[in-house]
């Protein structure tokens, strides 16, 4: 139950990993990174992404766009809409109103 419980419940991983999953380039991950916009950890010199924070991040997203811009949803796909952008399509718009 100690240490190694927590690893496998809580994965690390790579940026490329995650942009697949995201649906997302790889560079645009980085991006928001950087400013600090997804959270992070460094590994020595690489980056590593916790699955369980990234999935609490995507969740706070979700409720901040609701109250920011009264967006959460792409018409488009359905997918998320953070900062404008569609998570998942990489669509831009400003009418969302729910999940298809």
């Amino acid at each position: 139950m100690g240490w190694d419980h927590r690893i496998e419940n809580d994965r690390l991983v790579t940026a490329r990993d995650l942009a697949r999953l995201l649906s997302v380039k790889e560079s645009t991950l980085l991006a928001w990174a950087a400013a600090g916009k997804i959270p992070m950890r460094r590994v020595g010199r690489f980056v590593r992404f916790s699955l369980r924070e990234t999935e609490r991040w995507l969740d706070r997203q979700a409720r901040q766009s609701v109250r920011r811009d009264g967006l959460s949803w792409c018409p488009a796909c359905g997918g998320p809409v953070i900062e404008g952008r569609c998570v998942v399509c990489e669509g831009t718009s400003r009418t969302a109103e729910g999940p298809a």
